[in-house]
């Protein structure tokens, strides 16, 4: 079962974490580094521009498109392949530029990272790189400097952090050393400081309890960059309609074909008439209109500093029929 440490005795947590007052000694922390890896956030393999392409053509609706632009150009129709082709780059290109943006966007949580960060160790304070930071370690904090990482406060002098990261508050939280009894929310564990967020007042310590994805900023990266792709309404709505489409299209093209071969026309000209039949029922225009207004959904989203990775996800709000939130 995991300690909770806001309601723990600063003595107490220090003991739990097996160090005292002076911090730790260096062979502890060579240790502990070992057992719990660098104060880094998770991150994902970053998505390639290419790969981004691609997922703007996996659509069935999409696949129709371009079969059927390679039908216009094998019966000489190049006007259709032309329009059909435009239709395609279109989509291709809004559907790209809204997803690298989004992609772009979601990297931004790393700079929440603090490059440095004064520790005690051995009994004197040491600026060291914050990715060394282990739990355990004993961090000072002034105004003006960044948590490094989720700690459990055992000294305050009217600190103060802003956590407006984590909880939206907009006033700065004031800090004590003494233990919580019962529940507590995030906003409520004021004997805690949490990584990324920023001390605006006051001087203190902290005990470092939690480093990289183990921190609350960290369970935030892990959800937005371990989003599993699942599929929204309008893609399953769009996948049915092109199956019927594509059915309807098969069964009126081959009963064309057939009464015409019936009727002694020949072979090669009823080919030549099924594609261009088959081409003029494409609803080119309907991927094109699609794009054009989720793109604008996704800038408004945007503009609200709501962060929507996939183009197809920003009509899923339109599926939602209750909101739960806080600030």
């Amino acid at each position: 079962m995991a300690t909770v440490w806001h309601h723990e005795k600063a003595a107490a947590v220090l003991k739990k974490l097996g160090v005292g007052l002076e911090g730790l000694g260096a062979d502890e922390v060579r240790a502990r580094l070992k057992q719990y890896g660098a104060n880094e956030l998770p991150t994902k393999k970053s998505t390639s521009p290419f790969v981004v392409i691609l997922r703007q053509f996996r659509s069935p609706l999409m696949i129709i498109l371009i079969l059927a632009a390679g039908g216009s150009i094998v019966v000489g129709e190049s006007g259709d392949a032309i329009v059909i082709g435009l239709a395609i780059l279109i989509n291709g290109i809004v559907g790209f530029i809204q997803e690298w943006k989004a992609e772009r966007a979601s990297e931004a949580l790393k700079s929440y990272e603090i490059p440095v960060a004064q520790v005690i160790r051995g009994g004197a304070v040491e600026e060291i790189d914050a990715r060394n930071i282990v739990p355990g370690d004993i961090v000072v904090l002034s105004a003006g400097s960044r948590v490094p990482a989720d700690m459990r406060i055992i000294q305050s002098v009217g600190l103060s952090v802003d956590e407006a990261l984590l909880t939206g508050e907009a006033f700065p939280v004031s800090k004590i050393v003494e233990p919580l009894e019962g529940s507590a929310s995030l906003g409520d564990r004021v004997n805690m400081a949490f990584l990324g967020t920023l001390v605006v007042g006051g001087k203190g310590q902290g005990v470092v309890v939690a480093t990289g994805e183990g921190t609350e900023l960290g369970d935030i990266v892990k959800l937005v960059t371990e989003i599993p792709d699942e599929v929204t309404p309008l893609q399953r709505q769009i996948k049915r309609f092109s199956w019927q489409l594509g059915l309807l299209f098969t069964v009126v093209v081959a009963a064309m074909f057939a009464v015409g071969v019936l009727r002694g026309i020949p072979v090669n000209e009823m080919i030549g008439i099924a594609v261009a039949l088959a081409v003029a029922s494409i609803p080119e225009g309907l991927l094109v209109a699609l794009t054009v207004v989720l793109a604008i959904g996704m800038q408004r989203m945007l503009k609200q500093r709501a962060l929507t990775r996939r183009l197809v996800a920003a009509e899923t709000l339109g599926s939602v029929s209750v909101v739960c939130t806080d600030k």
